[in-house]
Formats: C-alpha cells, sequence, structure tokens
C-alpha cells in the first residue's frame, strides 16, 4: 500500500503531466518548430562528406585532367599540322614585307616606267625594222621615213585610247617650228587652217604658253633638259605652232602636207618640234614629251627628246630622273605575288578551321591570323577601287580629245576652256584626290597590322618562354 503524497510532490506531478501535455499538444509543436527554424541547423553525414578536403581535392584533379587531355590534343593537332601552322605563319609576314614594298615604293619610279615606255615606243623603236631611231636620223630625208613608219602609227594608236595599254594622248599634239628670222609668221597657205599660234620672239611665246618649257626662257634652254649644241641667242625664237587633227585620218595627210611644203628643208626652220601628252592609268603620271629635230645651217639634223613635268592645275606628277627603273615592274610583279598569297593564306585559314571544327574555335586560337588575312583582303580591294577610279579618270581624259579646243594642263588653258571643259577637269581632280586618300588608307592599315601582328607574336613568345 502506497503511502500518501505529500502536498509538494503532488504539484510536482502534476507540473509533470501538464508539460508532457503541453509538449504533445498541436500549439507546442508549432512553436517547437518555429524555434528549431530559428537555431543553426547541426551539419549531417553528408555534409562534412561533401566538404571533406578529399573531395574538393578529387574535383580539382578531374578539371587539371580535363585541361591536361584538352592540351594535349591540341599539342598533338599541332604536331600534325606543324608545317601546315607553320607555312600560315610564314605567308602572314611574308606579306607583310609586300605589303609594305608595294605601298610605300616611290611614286616617281612610276614615272621611270612611262619614260622607260615612251623611249622604247618612239625614241628606240623595235617593231620598224627599215625606219630610223629617233637618235639615228641624221639626214632630212630620214625625217619623213621615221614619221610614216613609226611616229604616225604609234600616235594613232594611242590617240584610240585602248585602256589595255594603259597609255593614253591627252589632247591634240602639236608641231613647232623654230625660225631664226624676224618675221616668222609667213608659212605656207596649205598650212593656215592648222595655225595655232605664230610666235615673232621667244618671250611672247613664253607669256603665252603653257606647255613649252624648254623655251620659256634663256636660263631653261641652257639646262639639263635640253642638250642643244646650237647656242639660244643664235635663234630668234620664234615659230609656228601647229595643231594636229583630231581625226585620225586627217593625220596622215596633215603631215605630208607639212613635208611637202618644204618647212623641213628652209634654211631658216632651225627646229622641229613634236609636242605629245601622254597620261599613263596604272602609273598615274602625265607625261609631257618633246620629240626635236635640230637643223644647223651647215645641213644635217640633230635629234634630241626631253621629258619633262607635267601639271594638271594643283595636281603635280614630278619625273624625277632619266635613267630606267625597274621598281615599277617590281612593284607590279610584287602585288602579284602578294595577292597569290593571300589567296594561299585564305586556304590555310579555311583547312586549319575545318580541322578545329568550326570557324569560332579557329578564331579563338588564332584571331590574330584571320585579322591579317582579312586586312590583306581588304588591301586588295582598295587597290583593285583605286584601278577603277583610274579608269574613269582615263575615261575622263578621253573626252579632252573629243572637243574641239586644245585643253592643256594649266590656269592658263583653264581660262579659255568651257563649262563642259572645266566639268570634266573639276572630275579629274577629284579623281585624282580619291586615289590619294586610297593610297594613305593603304598605309595606315598596314601600319596598324603590322603594329598589332608583331604585339600578338611578342606576347605569344614571351608565354612560352614563360
Amino acid at each position: 500500500m502506497s503511502s500518501p503524497l505529500s502536498p509538494g510532490k503532488r504539484n510536482w506531478e502534476k507540473l509533470k503531466l501538464d508539460s508532457t501535455a503541453s509538449e504533445t499538444s498541436p500549439k507546442s509543436d508549432a512553436k517547437r518548430r518555429l524555434s528549431a527554424a530559428d537555431e543553426p541547423a547541426s551539419p549531417t553525414r553528408f555534409d562534412h562528406a561533401v566538404n571533406s578536403p578529399t573531395l574538393k581535392h578529387a574535383h580539382t584533379a578531374h578539371d587539371l585532367a580535363e585541361k591536361l587531355q584538352r592540351a594535349e590534343q591540341e599539342a598533338d593537332l599541332r604536331d600534325k599540322y606543324f608545317y601546315l601552322d607553320l607555312g600560315g605563319r610564314a605567308l602572314l609576314f611574308l606579306q607583310l614585307v609586300l605589303l609594305f614594298l608595294v605601298i610605300y615604293i616611290p611614286r616617281k619610279s612610276q614615272g621611270y616606267y612611262i619614260a622607260a615606255f615612251f623611249r622604247d615606243t618612239f625614241v628606240n623603236p623595235s617593231t620598224a625594222e627599215n625606219a630610223p631611231a629617233w637618235m639615228d636620223i641624221v639626214d632630212t630625208s630620214e625625217v619623213r621615213t621615221y614619221f610614216d613608219e613609226v611616229m604616225i602609227p604609234q600616235y594613232l594608236k594611242f590617240r584610240a585610247n585602248d585602256s589595255l595599254s594603259g597609255v593614253t594622248v591627252v589632247g591634240a599634239g602639236r608641231v613647232r617650228f623654230v625660225r631664226s628670222v624676224a618675221e616668222p609668221c609667213t608659212g605656207p597657205d596649205v598650212l593656215s587652217s592648222r595655225l595655232s599660234d605664230c610666235y615673232y620672239d621667244a618671250l611672247s611665246e613664253a607669256r603665252d604658253s603653257w606647255y613649252n618649257i624648254t623655251w620659256s626662257s634663256p636660263e631653261e634652254t641652257r639646262a639639263t633638259t635640253f642638250y642643244s649644241t646650237l647656242t639660244y641667242r643664235s635663234y630668234q625664237a620664234g615659230g609656228y605652232v601647229l595643231d594636229l587633227p583630231r581625226s585620225d585620218a586627217d593625220t596622215d595627210a596633215f603631215l605630208s602636207q607639212v613635208f611637202d611644203s618644204g618647212l623641213i628643208g628652209d634654211p631658216s626652220v632651225r627646229l622641229v618640234s613634236v609636242d605629245v601628252d601622254y597620261y599613263s592609268v596604272y602609273s598615274d603620271v602625265f607625261l609631257h614629251s618633246s620629240l626635236m629635230l635640230e637643223l644647223p645651217p651647215a645641213g644635217g639634223v640633230i635629234p634630241w627628246y626631253t621629258l619633262p613635268q607635267s601639271k594638271i592645275l594643283s595636281y603635280q606628277r614630278t619625273l624625277a630622273g632619266n635613267a630606267y627603273d625597274t621598281a615599277q615592274f617590281a612593284a607590279v610583279y610584287m602585288e602579284i605575288v602578294m595577292y597569290i598569297l593571300n589567296i594561299a593564306s585564305t586556304v590555310i585559314l579555311v583547312l586549319k578551321s575545318r580541322e578545329m571544327g568550326g570557324f569560332k574555335p579557329y578564331l579563338a586560337e588564332y584571331p590574330m591570323e584571320i585579322v591579317v588575312v582579312v586586312t590583306c583582303l581588304w588591301v586588295w580591294f582598295l587597290a583593285i577601287f583605286e584601278l577603277c577610279i583610274q579608269m574613269l579618270v582615263s575615261d575622263t581624259l578621253a573626252d579632252f580629245q573629243e572637243s574641239d579646243e586644245y585643253i592643256g594642263f594649266g590656269i592658263e588653258a583653264t581660262l579659255s576652256a568651257t563649262k563642259d571643259d572645266l566639268a570634266s577637269i573639276t572630275i579629274l581632280i577629284l579623281c585624282t584626290q580619291v586615289i590619294r586618300a586610297l593610297a594613305n588608307l593603304r598605309r595606315v592599315t598596314v601600319i596598324f597590322l603590322t603594329i598589332a601582328v608583331v604585339r600578338k607574336e611578342v606576347l605569344r613568345m614571351m608565354s612560352l618562354m614563360s
């Protein structure tokens, strides 16, 4: 029989029962869950496993293994296509060298090319078998043969403005007769229809003539551009200036009249000069040529020729020197080689991108090669566009040949030109400025391309050394 509980013990038992009931009630469960959410959760066994150093090391090792495997694959690919990669880099640097050589060749060397062309065509032609070369003419009887077999056929050929030849005659050619008499304007009546100008002395011709450089003053006459054996003061330096006909069919008949008139054998005529202006489309050079036959009083013929500077308003190309220079031919061949290498680089780019699984992976691995190839293609496009502009210039110059008046390359001729002629000259000047801008754009492109390539290769070598 149990003893009765004391009041204190009974209260304690009651408190335990109340607390047990409160813990099992829904309200107490909600409070317990709320308090448990506020307290930090104790780490579980899974958390210990995830955060263990061993598993972290395993993840790092796995990533490293993947990187090593990818590096080995890239190394195998480089070894497999080592020569292809080496050839591609060599082609890129060779293209840079050719771009520098082509773009930075002095433009005056192109003047040497057309000067050599002029000498090979008119002064010492190899096509005329029976006709004497200009420098070999020693008698007045040979002058007619030279004009009939060399001068006229070649002159008419370039008057046709053959775009493939790249050389065209600008304006009308002129025949000048310098005489030693005080009153030279008494020529044959048969030539009066073609008489352009007649000068009584050298000073009046110098004041009025834009095209005449040799006879503009005594100082220039004694310069190295004119190798006369006679002194300037032995002439009165007046004479006729006859325009060659613009019709090709009338040119031969006109020169026959000149020879039949007896001017070549006239004792008062001391110098005969044929002045023709040419323009080279591909060299972008204007050339004023003078073929001169000096007729001394003692008889015989002393032939000379000059290739002085030509001008078109503010646009000017200077022919520096008379020696033949092969730089122009070298530039042409280098451009051809550069374009061939550009095509080869493009083919290599396509092959390597296919092996690497597409263009984007190749761009990520070799960005500079793509930049070089695209830039070379851009420079190629600029060169072709510049050539098209030069062909437009040639067509504009051809318009001068159809005009009724002689339009020269100078301010004096411009003042007397018609509105249509001024429009053509304006178009010509704008085209030349576009050509200059394109040339400068090509130079800037090559400079930035070279800086980018050199920087890329330096960084690549530094990474390999480290």
